[in-house]
């Protein structure tokens, strides 16, 4: 243990000595770990800040609509009471089916009009009201004219009022009166709404009253055991039946839209950690050449202690550990800088994604197996070329 530390004094006033040279060759290794580093706990962050929001949100829904590309799309029309007899249909293996509706209209208060969009909500479990409340059950059971407001719709509508003062007020939907009872926000899991510019969410069962000529789409919520596969069949079947076999109907599980965004990030992730394994090599390269460097202005030196009877594997080591140190300590300066990028970047993940989680442990486990490893592989061939030195002709040098 005394060797090692005196072996590791040396290395650090051998670094010491070259500073501007040792910085330089550091650089490699800051880049490599920072991006390593960075990518794998953002992305790791990110795919289980989705898992998380589907699991939390029951999320796997599955929207059915039809194809508006058929020969006959008035046909596939959806009705509002094909949703209670899908659902009749299905039984079990459904939670629930909604008619959803996302329709266009004009708002309007006073002199001031917008032209924005509606969607259907049952429940908003999904939204955060603040100022007011989200819509709730008796809501959708009586078919209350009551709505939430985007912060953007509403601030177009009522520019010199806040947003408390306008949580109580009226509005006219296409004509229709119906009461601002909050504004809302959409809560963790962000990414799955598009709902976030000139929106007014309403009770689905006022929707109806709003919009008496069909529905947009079919909202499906699978039981948990039932696969997706198996529930488009069984709608699309229950469908054929209701408004002939010629009809065509498009289905979207948002499970595998997430599953899709996971790969995605998956293959932006493997992209990135490829061009900061370049980095590594790099810099494992540089480590090398300077450890060569090394080797020669210590020519001298390394005769001596073989001279005064250092064994090779003293020289190796001492060389080992002073390529090993650079490299340890370029890592960490890059798992500084990582990290750092990390925090940033969530934050703002966070926003879209829902809390965000990243994997500390695992970070630091993969900065320092690559900050060692790198140091161990590129410094052995300079610690075994010194280590072959003749004494004699070293010493002559």
């Amino acid at each position: 243990m005394t060797r090692l530390l005196e072996y590791l004094g040396e290395a650090l006033d051998a670094l010491w000595r070259n500073k501007l040279r040792s910085i330089l060759t550091m650089l490699g290794m800051i880049i490599g770990v920072a991006a390593v580093a960075s990518v794998f706990g953002i992305s790791h962050a990110a795919t289980a800040a989705i898992a998380q929001t589907l699991g939390a949100n029951r999320l796997n829904v599955l929207d059915v609509a039809p194809d508006p590309q058929q020969n006959n799309p008035n046909a596939a029309a959806l009705r509002y009471r094909d949703a209670a007899v899908v659902a009749d249909a299905l039984g079990s293996m459904a939670v629930r089916v909604l008619p959803s509706y996302q329709r266009g209209f004009e708002a309007r208060n006073g002199p001031h009009h917008v032209f924005a969009m509606a969607a259907s909500a049952w429940a908003s479990r999904f939204f955060h009201a603040k100022p007011g409340r989200i819509i709730d059950r008796r809501d959708v059971r009586d078919g209350a004219a009551v709505c939430l407001l985007s912060k953007s719709l509403a601030k177009k509508l009522f520019p010199k009022q806040s947003l408390n003062s306008v949580v109580g007020r009226t509005m006219l939907l296409d004509g229709n009166r119906v009461k601002i009872i909050g504004i809302y926000s959409v809560g963790k899991g962000a990414l799955f709404s598009n709902l976030g510019g000139d929106f007014a969410l309403l009770p689905y069962t006022t929707m109806r009253g709003f919009f008496p000529n069909g529905i947009d789409h079919l909202a499906v919520f699978p039981a948990s055991n039932v696969a997706t596969s198996a529930i488009k069949a069984a709608v699309i079947s229950v469908l054929h039946k209701i408004h002939g076999p010629r009809t065509i109907y498009q289905t979207q599980s948002r499970r595998q839209i997430i599953e899709k965004i996971n790969g995605v990030i998956s293959i932006i992730a493997a992209g990135l950690t490829a061009l900061g394994g370049i980095s590594l090599i790099v810099a494992g390269i540089g480590i090398m050449n300077i450890m060569l460097v090394s080797v020669s202005e210590r020519t001298r030196e390394i005769g001596i202690r073989k001279a005064i009877g250092a064994k090779r594997a003293d020289i190796i080591l001492q060389f080992l550990i002073e390529a090993t140190l650079l490299s340890l300590i370029g890592g960490g300066l890059g798992l500084m800088l990582g990290l750092a990028i990390m925090l940033v970047t969530s934050a703002q993940i966070g926003h879209i994604f829902g809390e965000t989680k990243i994997p500390y442990a695992a970070v630091l486990s993969i900065a320092f197996f690559f900050s060692c490893g790198i140091g161990l592989l590129f410094g052995v061939y300079p610690a075994v070329r010194a280590s072959k030195l003749d004494p004699i002709e070293a010493l002559r040098s």
